[in-house]
């Protein structure tokens, strides 16, 4: 299928999800004051065009993780909602429209982490924080930024912006996306009641899946119905 085609199969799913998931028949967006979706709804970042794994064979997938890790450097969080798929599938009513995504996200993509980079990690910080700190050793120093020999990173893709960015690892063979998210759905008379206060990632706290766990704080009110 390709990416193209993985993208459409994505939209159809959502639609089929919403419109099947009372069992009923009646499309579950119409019937409520509030309706959130979330989790991994594996929207990426980039043209549906580009491949969906990284190759040297494809070098305009290795240049677009280049350009989506510098923006993660460089924290450019508008430059990568601007590339993301979901944004552009629900502005043009192809998938969770009338749904609000929260808008910029404050934070790095959440896939395609590297999840034993992550353990080993947060081993070796354990470590560090229980004998005396010493000058780092330059191999050891590239290790950690997931790269290989001669600064390359082991998937074969280049560092021109750094396979840890901004404290992140990424797999070199994924373009990093936002692929964990949480949308929200507001009746016309709950919607003037609601906001989102909050949303942000919680990487942190995971350290065996290649998917970071996202979070978002709503403050709303229930309505009274008869």
């Amino acid at each position: 299928q390709g990416e193209k085609g993985q993208l459409l199969e994505r939209n159809h799913h959502s639609v089929h999800i919403l419109q099947h998931l009372l069992g009923d028949g009646r499309d579950a967006c119409t019937c409520f004051d509030h309706l959130f979706f979330f989790g991994d709804l594996n929207y990426r970042l980039g043209s549906p065009e580009l491949p969906d794994k990284v190759s040297a064979s494809r070098p305009e997938s290795v240049q677009y993780w280049d350009e989506v890790a510098t923006d993660i450097a460089n924290a450019s969080w508008q430059s990568l909602y601007e590339r993301d798929q979901l944004r552009e599938q629900i502005a043009s009513g192809r998938a969770f429209y009338g749904f609000d995504d929260g808008g910029v996200l404050p934070f790095a993509p959440t896939f395609k982490m590297g999840k034993e980079k992550k353990a080993k990690d947060k081993d070796k910080a354990r470590r560090a924080s229980q004998v005396t700190p010493s000058t780092p050793n330059p191999r050891e120093d590239d290790e950690a930024l997931g790269l290989g020999p001669a600064g390359k990173l082991p998937d074969g893709g280049s560092n021109h912006a750094l396979a840890e960015a901004c404290g992140n690892h990424y797999r070199s063979a994924r373009i990093p996306s936002y692929t964990d998210r949480v949308l929200a759905l507001h009746g016309p008379a709950a919607a003037s009641m609601t906001r989102r206060l909050e949303q942000g990632d919680a990487k942190e706290l995971t350290e065996h899946s290649d998917h970071g766990p996202v979070y978002s704080i709503f403050s709303t009110a229930f309505l009274p119905h008869a």
